[in-house]
C-alpha cells in the first residue's frame, strides 16, 4: 500500500511507498502550526481504510482522526511501556515466524501503523529514566520491522540527533516530510544525501515562503518533491 502525503505542484499524488525499498519509516517535522498533525491524521485514517491496526502515542488531550485508533497517552507511563513491550513482542513474532517458514508459511499478519507524535516533547522530559526505556523499545521497533508489515511514523518540530543517536539512525533510513514556513532550514536536518536540506536552505535565502500544509517530501534514496497537502490553505485547524 502507498499513503498520499499531498499533491505535487501539478496536483498529481505525492505518495509514501513503505514496500519499496523497506522504507517502513516517515518522520515529519515543521513549526507550530505547519499542518504536522493533519498530515499524521490523514495517514491513519488511509491505513485504517486499508485495515490496518494503528496505535497513536501522544499526549493526552488531542483528538483521535478517528475512534478506531487505538490512543496511548505518554503521560501514562506504564501502560505506554506496556504497550511498547507488546509490539516489540509482536514484531519478534513475526520475525521468527518470516524465518523459520518464509512468506508463505504464516498467514499475512495484519498491518500495524505506529504514530508517535510530539516526540520533541517526550524527548525533554525530566524522567530521563522513562526516556531511556522508550527509546530502547523504539529502537528495537525500528531495527525490526523491515518485511514485517510495521510501519513507523515519527511526528516533532525538530529531530535533536545530537543528543539522541536514535534519532540519527531513523533519520538516515526513512523518508522524511518537512513542512512550514520559512525560515526553515533550521528544522530539515541534512541527510545522507543533504539534497533535500540544501534546496530548503536555497529557497529560503531566496525569501520563500512555505504556507501552513505545503513543504517537501524527500524520501530515503534522496528523491525530492514539493508537496502540498489538499485544502491545507482554506481554512482547517493548523494547531501542530
Amino acid at each position: 500500500m502507498s499513503f498520499i502525503l499531498g499533491d505535487d505542484i501539478h496536483g498529481l499524488p505525492v505518495e509514501w511507498r513503505p514496500e519499496e525499498g523497506n522504507q517502513n519509516m516517515l518522520t515529519i517535522s515543521g513549526n507550530h502550526g505547519s499542518g504536522k498533525t493533519m498530515l499524521a491524521d490523514s495517514i491513519m485514517l488511509q491505513a485504517l481504510a486499508a485495515q490496518y491496526a494503528v496505535i497513536r502515542f501522544d499526549f493526552e488531550g488531542k483528538p483521535l482522526p478517528s475512534p478506531i485508533v487505538s490512543p496511548v497517552d505518554y503521560e501514562e507511563k506504564t501502560e505506554t511501556l506496556e504497550v511498547l513491550d507488546r509490539t516489540v513482542a509482536e514484531i519478534r513474532r513475526r520475525g521468527t515466524c518470516l524465518e523459520k517458514h518464509g512468506v508463505e508459511g504464516d498467514p499475512t499478519p495484519r498491518p500495524l501503523l505506529l504514530v508517535f507524535e510530539d516526540l520533541d516533547t517526550l524527548m525533554e522530559t525530566e524522567d530521563r529514566y522513562y526516556l531511556r526505556a522508550v527509546e530502547e523499545r523504539l529502537r528495537e521497533i525500528e531495527t525490526g520491522i523491515a518485511g514485517l508489515r510495521v510501519y513507523l511514523v515519527l511526528v516533532s518540530s525538530t529531530f535533536p540527533m545530537e543528543e539522541h543517536s536514535l534519532l540519527k539512525n531513523v533519520i538516515s533510513h526513512s523518508g522524511h516530510v518537512h513542512l512550514g514556513y520559512s525560515p526553515i532550514e533550521e528544522y530539515v536536518l541534512p541527510s545522507n544525501r543533504e539534497q533535500a536540506s540544501h534546496l530548503i536552505t536555497r529557497l529560503a535565502d531566496h525569501s520563500f515562503q512555505l504556507l501552513p500544509g505545503q513543504g517537501f517530501y524527500e524520501d530515503r534514496f534522496g528523491a525530492l518533491k514539493p508537496i502540498r497537502q489538499p485544502h491545507a490553505c482554506e481554512g482547517e485547524n493548523h494547531n501542530a
